[in-house]
């Protein structure tokens, strides 16, 4: 069971198994469509390999903000999509409509901000651009604010782990627990606003 776990967040082995191609798949599948991935730690990884020699950081990102925003289109138009069939009974049970009203009004107004945001943290990733989609958020505006945000998400990462990695060298033989701790760290925020919300 714990190397399972391990394997989980071993990325490192991942991107020397896939390569480029691995990391576009992850990063096409967690924004908009999977979300049980680890992008951070991918990313972080692919950074400290870039310092290693085995990729180029520059192909990484362009890469990552590519698959990115092709990821989140997706999610998008599956948003759309569920929009079109939210009359469905069973579905209103899951999408009232003050609830999607409220999502309307929450992505007019600070749609830009939830996008670029949501790149930073799991879970987020994912449902952000679909529920950019429900709420009819300009497509042009979504398009545009999802590869910013992609870029500075790939960038920060990759470059991340690439510097860290030339000050830090033994950092790529403990990827498994910087994994782990990338993806508590990131979902902290999180978990406070729920507790928050929750006792408040």
């Amino acid at each position: 069971m714990t190397e399972k776990i391990q394997s989980l967040f071993d990325v490192t082995m991942m991107i020397r198994d896939y390569g480029y191609l691995g990391i576009s798949i992850i990063t096409f599948l967690e924004n908009g469509i999977f979300f049980l991935l680890p992008g951070d730690s991918l990313l972080f990884a692919a950074g400290l390999l870039s310092e290693d020699g085995l990729l180029n950081i520059f192909l990484v990102i362009f890469l990552v903000v590519i698959f990115t925003t092709l990821g989140s289109v997706v999610g998008y138009f599956i948003g759309k999509y569920l929009d079109k069939i939210s009359d469905n009974k069973y579905l209103n049970k899951i999408f009232h409509a003050d609830k999607i009203e409220k999502s309307k009004i929450y992505f007019a107004r600070h749609g830009d901000v939830a996008i670029i945001y949501a790149k930073f943290f799991p879970i987020f990733r994912t449902f952000v651009p679909i529920f950019a989609g429900f709420s009819k958020m300009n497509f042009r505006k979504f398009v545009k604010y999802t590869i910013f945000g992609a870029a500075l998400w790939a960038s920060s990462m990759t470059f991340a782990g690439y510097f860290l990695g030339k000050m830090f060298p033994s950092l790529i033989d403990n990827i498994t627990k910087i994994g782990i701790a990338i993806i508590i760290v990131s979902l902290l925020p999180v978990v406070y606003k729920y507790i928050k919300n929750k006792h408040f």
